[in-house]
């Protein structure tokens, strides 16, 4: 983004509200992408301890570790995929925008996106009910997920986003991101595996 002089043109309802639908399909965009990481990476180890090459504290059988390993490697993968390859919000044209206007609406599309995962927590909490516990995990992680988006997104990621905007190193922006908002949800389910599992 750059701060262009748009003093001639009017900013009707029209130019805030292609700025926040812009906005909020980019933070859905990088929500898949953090989400689908997490389930390739958890759809991997379960999977991994299915085949016996690592040792989980799971009680299952192997069949069901390995039908649920693939399950949310697939699920994972095609998030990843989908995310990375359609950049269904990244390449949304905010040159019109100022640097200040895109960072407020970002913090608002963060904060929607985030209540959208916990209504989606809570339907996979009642879906995956009686399937064996790395489904359960998986739903675990949707919440890990949102968490950031409602806090450390807005707080940390944001705000580095814009900075790095205004040192002219905008090509990084989206990357930095996504880098806290996966660290914080590793974080975050690293804490709710241990508090399941113990």
């Amino acid at each position: 983004m750059t701060d262009l002089d748009t003093s001639g043109r009017k900013r009707g309802i029209g130019h805030y509200l292609s700025l926040l639908w812009g906005t909020f399909v980019a933070m859905l965009d990088l929500a898949a992408l953090v989400l689908g990481t997490v389930l390739v990476g958890l759809g991997a180890a379960v999977l991994l301890h299915g085949i016996g090459w690592v040792t989980l504290d799971l009680d299952l059988s192997t069949t069901a570790m390995l039908a649920s390993g693939v399950v949310n490697l697939i699920i994972g993968g095609l998030l990843v995929g989908f995310a990375a390859e359609a950049g269904i919000g990244r390449g949304v044209d905010l040159a019109f925008h100022s640097s200040l206007e895109v960072m407020i609406a970002r913090i608002i599309g963060s904060f929607v996106v985030g209540g959208l995962l916990v209504t989606l927590e809570g339907i996979a909490t009642d879906f995956v009910g009686g399937l064996p516990f790395p489904f359960e995990l998986a739903t675990t992680a949707i919440g890990a997920v949102a968490l950031p988006a409602v806090s450390l997104v807005p707080i940390v990621a944001l705000p580095l986003a814009w900075l790095l905007d205004r040192f002219e190193l905008a090509d990084v922006e989206y990357a930095a991101i996504y880098f806290v908002w996966t660290l914080m949800t590793m974080v975050l389910l690293y804490r709710d595996i241990i508090a399941v599992v113990g």
